[in-house]
């Protein structure tokens, strides 16, 4: 037992002491072992739709220093926003802000992906509202000019499974709403992103982070058209089944004009169709279509009025003046016949005078007859001759004054 306890201690002590090796075959040379460490590793990068550069050179491979901290520039290509960065499978999006990622502890080649989301068009701000996470950043990406890609609810549907198919819809139902012609119609991709680490990383809102109430946004003007030169529609497709939506029905929006752009409240995203037409058109359909049409009309009733009032002025000056006139030719009608009656009663004043004047010319003539006649004679007694004169003489001069009374009162 001892034996065996002193083999294994002078063993020990033998393999603890440095010995030369020498190969074999050749005696008088020596081959020295030894482990080299790197002071660099390579990094290769996997980022679609991102640019990533290390001192100031762009790449998809760097030599990176071990063990130490070292950054890299990492930004989204047009149409994309950072959502997430890996290495080696492991987030380290914390690491990244304001296009700057910052690592530390490579200890041996490693792999980074960028994981980016497309957004197509320009992000705007949400204008004020009530949204689910008060602390959580909401942009609207906005593009003009057509969908890019079929929305993964709706590529089952024979009948809305293409780009084209999904834009002819909403161009034939936005037409019959608004009564503006197809040519006057653009397509908008509309995607809502929501940041939770203060802008630096973004996602597609969700269902939960959708606001339950709808989504305003603003859509910026097609190109040669304006606040104060047209009327707008607008009508957006479900392409979900958030908040109780059918993926392919429609609703048609309340489009108000604003400084910016025209302003909606949706349910849900892309895609929306926008229709116009000149200010003062008739195409009808819309509100404000409506509101102009409606403004024509009062136009029209207005001059319709004003056509019924000067007609009626002038029938009422016409009748003033007829009655006017009506009223000079009764007055001078009336004064001709007070005329007339008067020179009537003259002239029947005159015959009668005349006729008074000569009973008693003849009276007078008859008279002094009667007188010489009776001259002749003797004696105190008249002659029986001369009173019948005289009753004659009376008889005529009352039946002359009955004619002339007749005459008057004729």
């Amino acid at each position: 037992m001892r034996k065996i306890t002193s083999f294994l201690l002078a063993l020990c002590l033998l393999l603890s002491c440095p010995m030369t090796v020498f190969a074999a075959g050749d005696s008088a040379g020596s081959t020295v072992i030894t482990t080299v460490v790197p002071s660099t590793h390579t990094l290769t990068v996997s980022a679609e739709n991102a640019a990533v550069s290390y001192n100031g050179e762009a790449g998809t491979s760097f030599e990176v220093p071990r063990l130490e901290e070292f950054t890299l520039t990492v930004k989204a290509a047009d149409g994309y926003l950072i959502s997430k960065i890996l290495l080696d499978g492991k987030d380290v999006t914390e690491s990244f802000s304001e296009d700057t990622l910052t690592l530390s502890g490579i200890y041996e080649a490693a792999e980074l992906t960028v994981v980016t989301l497309k957004v197509s068009g320009i992000l705007y701000d949400i204008p004020e509202q009530e949204l689910p996470y008060e602390d959580a950043i909401y942009k609207a990406a906005i593009e003009v000019g057509g969908l890019t890609d079929v929305p993964e609810a709706l590529k089952d549907d024979s009948e809305l499974d293409t780009v084209e198919k999904i834009e002819a819809a909403l161009k034939t139902i936005l037409a019959a709403y608004s009564g503006y012609p197809e040519k006057n119609m653009a397509i908008y991709d509309v995607t809502l992103v929501v940041s939770f680490d203060g802008g630096k990383t973004w996602e597609k809102a969700s269902e939960d982070s959708f606001p339950k109430n709808g989504l305003t946004v603003v859509l910026p003007y097609p190109e040669d058209t304006g606040m104060d030169t047209h009327n707008f529609a607008v009508t957006h497709m479900f392409t979900s089944t958030a908040l109780g939506k059918t993926p392919g029905d429609t609703e048609n929006l309340e489009a108000t004009k604003t400084a910016d752009g025209i302003q909606i409240t949706v349910t849900g995203l892309s895609p929306v169709a926008v229709a116009w037409e000149a200010i003062g058109q008739s195409s009808g359909g819309t509100e404000n279509e409506s509101e102009t049409a409606a403004q024509s009309d009062t136009t029209a009733q207005s001059e319709t009025t004003a056509e019924s009032e000067t007609t009626a002025q002038n029938d009422t000056e016409t009748e003033s003046e007829t009655s006017a006139q009506s009223e000079t030719e009764t007055e001078s009608e009336t004064t001709a016949q007070s005329d007339t009656e008067t020179e009537s009663k003259t002239a029947a004043q005159s015959e009668t005078a005349s006729q008074n004047e000569t009973a008693a010319e003849i009276a007078s003539t008859e008279t002094e007859t009667e007188t010489e006649a009776g001259s002749v004679q003797t004696g105190d007694d008249t002659p029986l001759g001369q009173w019948m004169i005289l009753l004659l003489l009376s008889g005529f001069v009352i039946l002359s004054a009955g004619a002339s009374r007749r005459r008057k009162y004729r």
